[in-house]
């Protein structure tokens, strides 16, 4: 008990996480670092002011007791970056959070992670390629993270519990607040059905700089970050950039040229910061080894399952395709069935997502 106090304690301490992990170090345990003395504290290069919020500080010790009685009576978790489940690719990063508070299953954390991000405004081209990118990636075994906000955020999340899978998100209020309110109802689900984690004590009320600061948190705990539609200056592109500094993966999905909502994913790509993705594959062909085995292997079972769904005329419209584009015609003349037949048997495939169709009145298997 006494170290997720004094965990609670330094995480609100108003100084760099970095000073805050080297003192951790050197003092073995967070209650000894609570009693570091203001001579000590120049062993660590605090500057006049810091040594002064760090030890003034102290006097708030009774408010961290206060938030971990709040958090057992509200079944929130307190992970601190001291403990084994703490997630150790937040670890490494710039700044580590001192303590996450968690709400819902906890498991998300260990799981293989994508971040999905974008602008909260978006077209009816993102709202769909949010979706449809955050199912194929939980379909294939991937925890799809993300920051509850409206827009992209909230497709990228309502896409993964559609498979359903565990999604992540990442909030710049306490795990207890759910911003904005109009997503109350995803907020629930994912804790029904995934995690929702913050730094931010419970009862932390929105503030405009949490957001831009959470983003870390997003692009360390995943893989690798793809960006669906960013405009120009979005806070989506914070979290990209974040991502290269810490030397993930990054992609981006192509806008249309003159769409504002897509200028600055566009730009991304153009500059070499990020790859551009047309499917799942694109993505899972630029992890390790061992992680893009195990998802080609759940690739391999989703569509096998779903064969196993199709009816007669559908598993032979299904056999007509390899990993190539084939059209309409050649599907005709492979196949022998009536035109209408066909055209309804493509589009319960296409709306299936087993196939999809290209420019030319050609389709391809979805991969």
């Amino acid at each position: 008990m006494d170290e997720d106090v004094y965990s609670i304690w330094l995480n609100s301490v108003g100084i760099s996480s970095n000073i805050k992990v080297k003192m951790l170090e050197a003092a073995g345990s967070f209650k000894e670092v609570y009693y570091i003395n203001e001579k000590r504290c120049k062993d660590f290069d605090l500057k006049k002011e810091q040594i002064e919020k760090f030890i003034t500080a102290k006097e708030d010790i009774e408010k961290s007791y206060k938030i971990l009685e709040y958090s057992k009576q509200n079944g929130i978790d307190i992970i601190n970056i001291a403990q084994k489940n703490y997630p150790e690719a937040l670890s490494h990063i710039n700044e580590p959070p001192i303590v996450l508070y968690g709400k819902g299953n906890k498991e998300a954390l260990s799981e293989i992670s994508i971040a999905i991000v974008g602008s909260r405004n978006c077209s009816d081209y993102g709202f769909q390629m949010a979706t449809k990118f955050a199912r194929e990636l939980a379909e294939v075994g991937v925890c799809v993270i993300s920051g509850l906000a409206t827009g992209i955020d909230s497709c990228a999340h309502r896409g993964s519990l559609a498979v359903p899978n565990k999604t992540l998100a990442v909030l710049g209020t306490g795990v207890d607040i759910c911003y904005p309110k109009t997503n109350m109802s995803l907020y629930n689900k994912i804790i029904d059905n995934g995690y929702i984690i913050s730094e931010y004590a419970p009862e932390t009320k929105p503030i405009t700089y949490h957001f831009p600061q959470r983003n870390r948190i997003i692009s360390g705990l995943s893989l690798g970050v793809l960006v669906v539609e960013a405009a120009q200056k979005s806070g989506s592109l914070i979290t990209a950039t974040h991502a290269l500094n810490q030397g993930k993966l990054t992609f981006a999905i192509p806008s249309n040229l003159g769409s504002k909502f897509g200028e600055g994913s566009n730009e991304f790509i153009k500059d070499g910061c990020a790859k551009l993705i047309q499917n799942i594959q694109d993505i899972i062909e630029e992890f390790s080894l061992h992680i893009k085995v195990k998802l080609k292997q759940n690739m391999n079972e989703k569509n096998n399952n779903k064969k196993n769904l199709l009816d007669k005329n559908e598993t032979l419209v299904y056999d007509c395709f390899d990993t190539n584009p084939i059209s309409y015609n050649e599907i005709l003349e492979k196949t022998r069935l009536e035109n209408s037949t066909l055209d309804s048997i493509l589009l319960r495939l296409s709306l299936n997502n087993i196939i999809f169709r290209i420019p030319g009145n050609r389709y391809l298997k979805n991969k």
